[in-house]
């Protein structure tokens, strides 16, 4: 019973990655509408970030109307409607960006509730655990899907969407969970969005600007320098998925020894997995490159979750999970966009733009670990104020 509690619980946390199952056949599908600029084309597995995020700011008052068992349903079907249509219509590129954003409407009603699922069904002793098991449930799934899509899109490039029937066996274990309960209404004020939650939330917007670098360019850098097609970079992609899976599992011990330099720590390794890609004559160092991104990737979303509720009075740890969260989506939406615009602006191609994200993610890492070791020099000299995040 208790282990058919875990899996339904964890069940909507396998589709939260889902969308690498594209990222292998951006080449393919560049290729099938040359008339599309890349940069549009990689926005295929980044709009529905930004479809996703006024949804995630209103899922706390969904919550308080009806269980989030109903709204992560909803959610899946949306995300298997957006998913699957493109195996119908397929037949001109706005067709598969009307399809993004019904399944960016879907992402956004289930990726702040996956955790908030943990939080209703298990106490406060056992979450540390489960959350855990989260990260590793994340990274099979994003293992899994940018697998299948890479495989998939060898055929044909839009066999890929094939890999979002994945949802059906995930709805029906939602189905199985327990009906669980309305949210309470919060009373008075809780607190505003305090001048640190800005900081870390403008962190997580860069990192994810050039963070997706290598997910949304990886097949074009392998296309680019004969590595192989679709297949090589979703096996690549897999590799990523499989350090998350590591690092999801470890992550309570490795953020607790980090301490409170975790986000410097992380922004540096995964600046130098991009800078392993940009210096990468053959495919096994990509590997290398994906593993190492994929074990820093599983770490910074648990660490942020930290700073953003510890920036913030108790009472607004839930609104400040949501808006961190939507700051993620929106740096993820932009990548693209920001990313085109400087390597137009440097006059740079396509591999150096891993150069450029891994300059700039360095030069984040250095600037956060000031302000952290800022941060303890001012609990060092106003030790009754009390810990700063």
């Amino acid at each position: 019973m208790e282990l058919k509690k875990r899996i339904t619980v964890l069940s909507p946390s396998f589709a939260l990655t889902s969308i690498l199952s594209l990222a292998p056949a951006i080449t393919s599908i560049a290729a099938a509408f040359p008339e599309t600029s890349t940069s549009m084309v990689q926005t295929l597995t980044t709009l529905p970030s930004l479809i996703a995020i006024p949804v995630i700011l209103i899922s706390g008052r969904l919550s308080t109307i009806t269980t989030k068992k109903r709204i992560v349903t909803a959610s899946l079907v949306l995300m298997l409607l957006g998913g699957l249509a493109p195996l119908l219509f397929h037949s001109r590129f706005s067709q598969l960006m009307a399809a993004a954003v019904v399944f960016g409407l879907g992402y956004g009603g289930i990726s702040p509730l996956t955790t908030a699922l943990i939080h209703e069904h298990y106490s406060q002793g056992e979450q540390p655990m489960m959350l855990g098991l989260q990260s590793a449930v994340i990274g099979v799934g994003g293992a899994l899907f940018s697998f299948l899509g890479g495989r998939l899109a060898a055929v044909r490039w839009w066999y890929a969407y094939f890999a979002f029937l994945l949802f059906l066996p995930i709805l029906l274990l939602v189905l199985m969970l327990p009906r669980g309960e309305t949210a309470p209404r919060a009373a008075g004020r809780t607190g505003g969005i305090s001048p640190r939650l800005l900081l870390y939330a403008g962190q997580a917007i860069v990192y994810c600007v050039f963070l997706y670098i290598f997910q949304t360019s990886i097949a074009l850098l392998v296309a680019g320098r004969g590595l192989g097609g679709a297949e090589v970079s979703g096996r690549i992609l897999s590799v990523q998925s499989v350090f998350s899976i590591l690092s999801g599992v470890l992550g309570g011990v490795i953020l607790t020894r980090l301490g409170r330099y975790s986000l410097p720590v992380i922004f540096g390794g995964t600046a130098a997995s991009l800078l392993i890609a940009y210096l990468a004559g053959g495919v096994l160092p990509l590997f290398v490159s994906a593993a190492v991104l994929g074990f820093f990737f599983a770490l910074r979303m648990p660490a942020g979750y930290l700073k953003a509720t510890q920036s913030v009075p108790p009472a607004a740890a839930t609104m400040a999970i949501a808006f961190y969260c939507s700051a993620s989506q929106a740096g993820q939406f932009l990548s693209p966009a920001v990313v085109g615009w400087l390597s137009g602006l440097l006059g740079i191609g396509l591999e150096r733009r891993f150069l450029l994200g891994g300059v700039c993610l360095t030069v984040l890492a250095v600037l956060s670990a000031v302000w952290e070791w800022w941060q303890a020099a001012e609990v060092r000299r106003s030790p009754a104020s009390g810990p700063l995040a």
